[in-house]
């Protein structure tokens, strides 16, 4: 399991290096679980949204701000564990909720087919 962010899909200015970051595990974990495929090791990428924790009471004004002009409202620590409780179960290769969820099937709906057709040709 490689834990990345709804950061990873869409970066945002005040975070550059923690979304540059989480792009690149996103993309690793793509990439390690192609190469693992026909291994019994499954690589699941868990991507949890803006969550309701001590974390965020110590973010900066631009952070606070962000959240505020965007009507963004974290879940709570129950919520995101129910959701990644339920995608685990489920199997899913990737996990999210909310906002990240969101990102997760965009990506899917607009670059999974092409990384399917990438992925499967021979080098």
């Amino acid at each position: 399991m490689n834990v990345t962010s709804g950061l990873a899909y869409v970066p945002v200015s005040f975070a550059p290096v923690y979304s540059a970051s989480m792009a690149f595990s996103k993309s690793f974990t793509v990439s390690l679980r192609d190469q693992l495929r026909s291994t019994n090791v499954k690589v699941v990428e868990i991507a949890p949204p803006l969550v309701q924790s001590e974390l965020h009471q110590h973010q900066d004004s631009k952070f606070k701000d962000f959240v505020k002009s965007n009507n963004i409202t974290p879940l709570t620590q129950d919520e995101w564990i129910m959701a990644l409780e339920k995608g685990l179960d489920e199997g899913l290769d990737e996990v999210g909720a909310g906002f990240s969820q969101l990102c997760i099937y965009k990506w899917r709906e607009t670059f999974g087919s092409i990384h399917a057709q990438l992925s499967s040709a021979k080098a």
